[in-house]
């Protein structure tokens, strides 16, 4: 069985919508996806077959809204509008399409971390309902950026924190082949002074992430290892940007993002024969 894994990196998530493209232009068809963070926001648009869906998210609402910064995270605890992202966007301004989505057949599942244990949740999330995106929400809630979510009365946050690549949890669970779509460039090793703070900052409310946090870059450089190996042994194909093009978590440049999407089609394009005798 083929999965497709989409690691997150805000705004860089652009590359993947851009590989997702590529890949409903030329009919590839993945029935098994696991998304964390801005992968899984990008993943269901990719499900719903709506090309450009989430290059228009990403472009067009920047100033809409007060779509991403500090005047934000100051009015509402969150750096991202979420209101405009989890409600106002997928039902108003750029519908979701729940009926092809819903009907698609296919298994997505939803990366979160528990604020209670730090352990990575996995929700299933093949079927979507108007205004009942939580599950999507929680996955791209970033500590410190964001609120936690609350689900059936417990919190979560983003699915980076406990799992960022989930090729571990994929391989256990049943895949033997999987795609994995990153947005890092290949090599790319997390270092342990990109989470500096972040653990004492939330230590205090939420113990279980900040124990998290403090072993992340130990799990995501592990996960980049095991994706690598599994590629070189013919049971993964990886597709990632040789370059960013300047594009962080949180970028506003309407042009970087642009370059990153046309990167990240190119990059898939080049890789379609492969990808369809790999399927």
């Amino acid at each position: 069985m083929v999965r497709l894994i989409l690691e997150g990196g805000g705004m860089r998530g652009t590359y993947t919508a851009g590989v997702m493209d590529c890949f409903l232009d030329n009919g590839i068809e993945i029935d098994d996806i696991v998304g964390v963070s801005a992968g899984i926001c990008t993943g269901i648009s990719y499900v719903s077959k709506q090309k450009y869906r989430s290059l228009k998210i990403n472009t067009k609402y920047l100033d809409h809204g007060r779509y991403v910064g500090i005047k934000n995270l100051l009015a509402t605890g969150s750096i991202f509008n979420m209101d405009l992202l989890f409600k106002r966007i997928p039902d108003e301004l750029e519908p979701f399409d729940y009926k092809t989505y819903n009907n698609s057949g296919k298994r997505v599942v939803s990366v979160a971390t528990s604020c209670q244990s730090g352990e990575a949740v996995y929700f299933d999330v093949s079927k979507l309902t108007r205004g009942n995106l939580e599950k999507i929400q929680a996955s791209a809630s970033i500590p410190l950026l964001a609120r936690p979510v609350e689900i059936d009365g417990e919190l979560y946050y983003d699915g980076g924190v406990s799992d960022s690549i989930p090729i571990e949890w994929s391989i256990k669970n049943g895949a033997d082949r999987n795609i994995i779509v990153l947005t890092r460039p290949s090599g790319y090793r997390k270092d342990e002074k990109e989470d500096l703070g972040i653990t004492d900052k939330v230590l205090k409310k939420y113990p279980a992430i900040a124990k998290a946090y403090s072993n992340r870059t130990k799990v995501y450089n592990e996960s980049l290892e095991l994706c690598e190996k599994e590629a070189a042994s013919g049971r993964a194909i990886i597709i990632a940007p040789s370059d960013t093009e300047g594009v962080s978590r949180l970028t506003k440049d309407r042009v970087k993002l642009v370059k990153l999407y046309k990167r990240g089609y190119s990059d898939a394009e080049k890789m379609i024969d492969k990808i369809k005798e790999f399927i």
